[in-house]
């Protein structure tokens, strides 16, 4: 059941991939459901709950991130299209 619901964020995931917010939404949805198998495994096995606390930093870094970079994208291009996105200005 695990592996269906990943599979599906995922499929929504390449779906929806003209808007920045649309792909992060559904990227916090696959943290938080990678979240979510962690502590029933740390709870089956009675381990501490030092990795689940390092998880929640990392994606609360990962969400104040993507967030910065929507709001400077919109604010530079007007626009969160991914087609904007330009990484060749090298």
């Amino acid at each position: 059941m695990f592996i269906f619901l990943m599979l599906f964020l995922l499929s929504y995931f390449i779906y929806f991939y003209k808007h920045l917010l649309v792909m992060m939404m559904f990227l916090e949805m696959m943290m938080l459901f990678l979240l979510f198998i962690l502590i029933n495994y740390l709870l089956f096995n009675m381990y501490s709950f030092y990795l689940f606390m390092y998880m929640m930093v990392i994606m609360v870094c990962e969400a104040v991130l993507g967030l910065s970079l929507l709001v400077l994208m919109i604010r530079v291009e007007g626009k969160d299209y991914i087609n904007l996105i330009n990484l060749n200005l090298w």
